[in-house]
């Protein structure tokens, strides 16, 4: 009960990113509480039943804030809802936690864009997803459009910003 209304309170507190490197370190309870409920939120998640799924990966993020997959998913649900101010700070918590996942970068940046924060949108899409070639191939044309809505004159189509997905 302490720490999870201590993470709670963090919670409410302390923006996106910030809050994994605040909260204690997790016992090892803690972590078997966290992957219990996030094996459980993830059954309630392929159930179709998302409020569900949520309460039971909150859990698992307050028992262990370092539950980067816990994070990503609660990310993915919470812009299902359209909720996405929680959607952006789940996928912040999950970037952070790892850096190098290009699907959470790439998610984190589309959240950013349904947000209305296109600059956000693009470093996190272009600093994080497009350097990594099998990302770029992966998502390269989707996020060439991206680039070229938002890069160029007017939307016009231009390639600014455009970047190659071979090579």
């Amino acid at each position: 009960p302490g720490f999870s209304s201590v993470s709670s309170v963090l919670r409410r507190l302390v923006p996106g990113a910030a809050l994994a490197s605040l909260l204690l370190a997790a016992s090892p309870a803690q972590a078997d509480d966290a992957n219990a409920f996030y094996k459980q939120g993830m059954a309630y998640k392929h159930q179709g039943k998302a409020d569900e799924a949520i309460a039971a990966l909150e859990k698992a993020v307050a028992a262990d804030a370092r539950h980067a997959a816990a994070w990503a998913t609660l990310g993915h649900l919470y812009k299902q809802k359209k909720d996405l101010a929680r959607s952006i700070g789940a996928y912040e918590q999950a970037s952070a936690l790892t850096p190098k996942d290009a699907v959470v970068w790439r998610n984190l940046g589309m959240a950013y864009y349904m947000s209305q924060r296109v600059d956000d949108a693009l470093v996190a899409l272009e600093g994080r997803v497009l350097v990594h070639r099998k990302w770029r191939d992966r998502f390269g044309l989707e996020l060439n459009y991206f680039f070229d809505m938002h890069r160029s004159p007017a939307g016009a189509g231009g390639t600014r910003g455009t970047f190659a997905t071979a090579g």
